[in-house]
């Protein structure tokens, strides 16, 4: 009996391991999911940040054209604006550049997130086929140890009972004085 008992709780605490386990897991995946959502309300800031930079720019660009044409006949106001231009068009290009380069940025980001979405998602599913698999090897050993135990229980008969009264009538004093003399010595 004592040995189906000390099998019972080493199974009970390898189950207890197993779900300390498991939440671990599961902690790590919300935690992986929780960087996902920051990097998604990132990339959705600065979606929001192309779209405006790209409206001033076309804003901006309007504007100059406009400038050009009224100002044709004054060729050195003309040249002036011409410098204008070309210094905003040079900004316009860099912010153009700055633009591509965020959207590669965006993409590489995006690749990542998929990568790591179906790393986590892979991960999750072994976990839980593996834990499914010693859940139910667990289940199948308490069941198997309650077999075994009743029918160590149906085998013991009347006579069995009686010996092990007697038994424990005349030992259960030896046992008790042992223990109180091996208590005093530590």
């Amino acid at each position: 009996m004592g040995d189906i008992s000390d099998q019972l709780n080493q199974l009970m605490q390898k189950y207890e391991q197993l779900e300390v386990q498991w939440k671990k897991e599961c902690d790590s995946v919300q935690k992986k999911d929780e960087l996902i959502n920051q990097l998604k309300l990132e990339l959705n800031e600065k979606n929001k940040l192309i779209v405006t930079l790209t409206s001033e720019v076309d804003s901006l660009n309007v504007y100059i054209n406009d400038s050009i044409s009224e100002k044709k006949q004054q060729t050195s106001k003309l040249n002036e604006l011409d410098k204008k231009y070309q210094k905003v068009r040079d900004e316009y290009n860099k912010l153009k550049q700055k633009l591509i380069d965020r959207d590669l940025h965006i993409q590489e980001q995006e690749k990542e997130y998929n990568l790591l979405n179906s790393q986590v998602q892979s991960e999750t599913e072994r976990l839980i086929k593996t834990y499914e698999n010693k859940i139910q090897q667990l289940e199948e050993e308490k069941d198997q140890l309650k077999q075994v135990n009743e029918q160590k229980e149906q085998k013991i008969s009347s006579d069995s009972y009686k010996k092990w009264f007697i038994l424990s009538v005349v030992f259960y004093p030896l046992i008790f004085g042992l223990t109180k003399f091996l208590s005093k010595k530590k």
